[in-house]
């Protein structure tokens, strides 16, 4: 297998991207669709339901793939006013839509914004806007309440790092966490959604994702003990 920048997987398919080339294979390791001719595609995501596979690029585009088909269904543009690198991006737990970090850098106030596209045309059905100095960093779904998370942080002077509920595009409840505590989350769900670590997480971070490591649990350690 190749040196990946980035992989995801699931029990039937994994899925790895040089940043040019994206190849998925099936559970014997053959090799079952490639995707070429891409630039800068580092973060990959699936579905919950193992049906898609999204492709984003830093050039600003995502590409949607169907495994169950493996074949492209289409591209999407995102507008250039935004900016996508380094943003979260999950797929609903349905997997009828996408949430996508986008970013107005064009704004005094990096203006930080959840786009939502739906899977059934590629559109953007929904574009909500976070307060200002607020940037969220990933996104979580936990099946066992229903709830979305969310982990980022606010910038200026009086500034702090959070973990919320994530609802109809409103960030709900903030909680505090330490700044080893964003770095080490941040940096797993990074892992655990779309593939890849940034290089500033230095541990196994595999083995954290394997004990059960989530925002969800967290989000109500922190409701109970305060900064």
């Amino acid at each position: 297998m190749k040196n990946y920048k980035s992989i995801v997987y699931n029990k039937k398919h994994l899925a790895g991207s040089t940043g040019a080339t994206v190849e998925i294979y099936d559970k014997t390791k053959t090799v079952v669709a490639r995707l070429e001719g891409l630039k800068k595609a580092y973060d990959l995501c699936l579905s919950p339901n193992g049906e898609l596979l999204c492709v984003r690029s830093a050039n600003g585009y995502f590409v949607i793939f169907s495994i169950a088909s493996l074949a492209e269904i289409g591209k999407v543009e995102i507008d250039k006013k935004y900016n996508s690198v380094d943003g979260g991006m999950l797929f609903l737990h349905d997997s009828t839509r996408l949430y996508n970090i986008e970013v107005q850098e064009a704004d005094e106030n990096m203006a930080c914004t959840v786009a939502v596209y739906s899977m059934e045309d590629l559109t953007l059905t929904k574009r909500a806007s976070l307060p200002k100095k607020t940037y969220i960093n990933d996104f979580e779904y936990d099946s066992a309440d229903g709830n979305y998370y969310v982990i980022g942080y606010v910038r200026g002077e009086d500034g702090y790092r959070f973990i919320a509920k994530f609802s109809d595009g409103e960030i709900v409840s903030p909680v505090k966490i330490t700044k080893s505590e964003h770095e080490l989350y941040a940096q797993l769900k990074c892992l655990e959604n779309r593939g890849h670590n940034s290089g500033k997480f230095t541990g196994n971070a595999e083995s954290f994702l394997d004990r059960g490591f989530s925002l969800a649990k967290l989000y109500k350690y922190r409701k109970e003990n305060e900064i």
